[in-house]
């Protein structure tokens, strides 16, 4: 989570800056999250997208 809040400020302030109400702002936490977990590479975790890590393993261990 550290590092997602981490992420969120460095790559998204712009962005925020931007929203003027806070229903923009709970609309750009929600694509902030969505990138985060299903496009977004980490290294952490050998290149992928969280959601696409997930997959991976969970076919892995029901293979």
């Amino acid at each position: 989570m550290e590092s997602f809040f981490g992420r969120l400020k460095d790559e998204w302030a712009d962005v925020f800056a931007a929203a003027q109400t806070e229903s923009e702002v709970i609309e750009l936490i929600n694509k902030a999250l969505c990138y985060y977990n299903e496009k977004r590479r980490h290294s952490s975790i050998g290149y992928l997208a969280p959601d696409d890590f997930i997959k991976r393993e969970l076919a892995l261990t029901t293979a």
